[in-house]
This record gives structure tokens, C-alpha cells and sequence, in this order.
């Protein structure tokens, strides 16, 4: 996981933050997603196709079953448009993904947008909505 550092501006700050989240889901590795995410009472996701799951506790069960079920997840990441506003910064980006699920390869793409906030100099996710593209 690469480091924010204070001083650094905040969009590249933010930016690094959600290059830190597709590596974390690439990884399929709960450690590192949970390193990512905020334990704010605010955190949700919502997966394509999907509810709304919120609450830390409940989200990362959702990603454990994606792990489960996944043996290979490459992102390709296209930035639309990424935005600070004071301690919030989002990403707007399409995921460009190549997966073996279930022992099925493919390839698809996502909309999705990132909300982090700011926490003691550390950007955390507070919010993941992915949408079919």
C-alpha cells in the first residue's frame, strides 16, 4: 500500500487512496480491504446489481464472498473526473475488469465512484457504488 503524506496535494492524496483500494480488491485479500475502508456509521457499498450494504461489519462480508468466490481480478482503472472538497475527495472511474469467477474468465467494465474522507491523515473509503457500464 502506498503512503499519503502531509503537505502532498490533496487530489493526489485521494488518488493514491484509490489506487490503494483496486490493488486491495486485485489482492483479494480482506486484511487489506479492511485497511482501506472507514468504520464510519456513513460506510456503504453498493456492488452492481446489488442492495446497499452498510456498516463496515456487513460490507466486509460482501467483499469475503467476492474473495471466496474469485481467483483473479485485474483492474485497468479510467479516471473521469476526481474532486476535494475539504476533508471529502471523490473519484468518478471506470473499472476496466478482467476476472476468473467461479472458474469463468471475463471481461467487463464498471462505472464507479469512490467517496473518501479524510481521517487523521489517512484517506479512507467511506462509500463504493459500482454500476454496469
Amino acid at each position: 500500500m502506498l503512503d499519503y503524506t502531509e503537505g502532498q496535494d490533496p487530489n493526489q492524496g485521494l488518488l493514491l487512496a484509490n489506487a490503494n483500494f483496486y490493488h486491495a480488491f486485485e489482492s483479494l485479500d480482506i486484511t487489506s480491504m479492511s485497511n482501506i475502508w472507514s468504520r464510519s456509521y456513513r460506510s456503504f457499498c453498493i456492488h452492481p446489481g446489488w442492495e446497499p450494504i452498510f456498516t463496515w461489519e456487513n460490507i466486509s462480508v460482501s467483499w469475503e464472498n467476492i474473495f471466496r468466490t474469485s481467483s483473479l481480478m485485474m483492474f485497468q482503472i479510467e479516471v473521469i473526473q476526481n474532486f476535494v472538497e475539504a476533508n471529502i475527495g471523490t473519484v468518478v472511474c471506470k473499472e476496466n475488469i478482467s476476472s476468473v469467477i467461479n472458474g469463468r474468465a471475463t471481461n467487463f467494465s464498471i462505472l464507479a465512484v469512490n467517496t473518501f474522507e479524510l481521517e487523521i491523515e489517512n484517506w479512507k473509503l467511506v462509500s463504493h457504488h459500482g454500476s454496469p457500464s
